[in-house]
């Protein structure tokens, strides 16, 4: 059979295609769409990573600032303290200074503690002087107690006032000291010495132990005060008087007024409801009329003696009292009265003239 076409092969056909005027531009295309795409994935992965920073020397908390700035991540030792990072040094680091990576990538490093400098602690407080401690990169150690050598106390009366304070101690002596077990009650109590001495080098984190003195004063006198004014007094003097119940006045104090007593500690009282009459007078002797609480009795005492007063306990009901002179005066005088319940006056009146009459309640 004659005049039919061949098979068009492979060959024929990528031969015709190399022939077309598409070939040469797609040969050229082709390759820079490879390229092109492998650069737009490796660019912006190459753009994103970070040089390592050289950290030798620097603190940890320094390296974490600066890190973290870069998104990088510090990895410290596992038996690293962090919370001493600003006083330490690094040693050494992986990956090394210089070295390109991805974000969030880990920089491992090597650190030790550096020295500091101990802090001076005279005049400041037992919290004053651990604040103190911290920030110098020191740690608080054993801490001790000193009673004042001169405190006018025997060990009975120091033992009581540390238990008013929920100290327990035995037979602590003035000038004697023991172990600080309740440092909590000892914010403000003033440093009597440290160990190691101000301006010493130490490692950082080292212990500082500390020597308080305990402070002491006199219990004031309360006695025959409202319930208000002796816990305003006692509070002023540094004393714990939360537990004093409200009305009447003081009638007992524990520890007795003057006792040396721990300040801070607990002051206790016994109160009892009062009503006092009291009269005064620029004459000496008058004549007296007064009924008690809750009483319709009248009591007249005709040459009562001047200032004069009278007394209830465990009651605040009252009557009145009447003040005047036995006769007609001379001269202008003057007399006067009150009433007091639980220490506070409730009437109070004067006169002045020939006949000073003057009536309370």
């Amino acid at each position: 059979m004659s005049g039919g076409a061949g098979p068009v092969t492979a060959g024929s056909g990528w031969s015709r295609f190399r022939a077309s005027r598409w070939f040469r531009p797609l040969a050229i295309a082709v390759p820079l769409l490879v390229v092109g795409a492998g650069l737009a994935v490796y660019l912006p992965w190459e753009l994103a990573r970070v040089a390592v920073p050289d950290l030798a020397g620097k603190s940890l908390a320094a390296a974490a600032d600066e890190l973290g700035s870069l998104k990088l991540t510090l990895q410290a030792g596992a038996s690293t303290d962090l919370g001493l990072a600003p006083f330490t040094a690094i040693d050494s680091q992986d990956p090394a200074p210089g070295t390109r990576v991805s974000p969030n990538a880990v920089v491992t490093v090597a650190s030790h503690l550096v020295d500091v400098t101990v802090p001076d602690l005279t005049g400041k407080s037992y919290i004053e002087a651990k604040a103190a401690i911290e920030a110098a990169g020191l740690s608080l150690g054993p801490s001790q107690m000193v009673v004042p050598s001169d405190l006018p106390a025997d060990p009975t009366t120091i033992d009581a006032a540390f238990a008013a304070d929920g100290i327990t101690t035995s037979g602590l002596a003035p000038g004697s000291s023991a172990a600080l077990t309740a440092p909590e009650r000892a914010g403000a109590w003033p440093i009597a010495h440290q160990d190691p001495a101000a301006g010493t080098s130490a490692v950082a984190g080292s212990p500082l132990a500390l020597t308080v003195t305990v402070p002491f004063a006199p219990v004031p006198d309360v006695g025959g005060q409202p319930q208000d004014a002796a816990v305003a007094a006692l509070q002023a003097a540094g004393f714990d008087a939360s537990g004093i119940a409200a009305g009447g006045v003081v009638t007992e104090q524990t520890p007795a007024a003057g006792t040396p007593w721990l300040v801070g500690a607990k002051v206790g009282a016994t109160l009892r409801h009062q009503v006092r009459y009291e009269a005064s007078a620029s004459f000496p002797r008058a004549w007296m009329q007064w009924t008690g609480p809750g009483s319709s009795e009248i009591a007249v005492d005709s040459n009562a003696r001047l200032p004069w007063s009278m007394t209830w306990w465990d009651t605040t009901a009252y009557g009145h009292v009447v003040v005047g002179p036995k006769a007609v005066l001379g001269s202008s005088a003057t007399a006067s009265c009150r009433i007091l319940v639980d220490g506070k006056v409730v009437s109070e009146r004067s006169a002045t003239g020939t006949t000073p009459n003057v009536t309370c309640g």
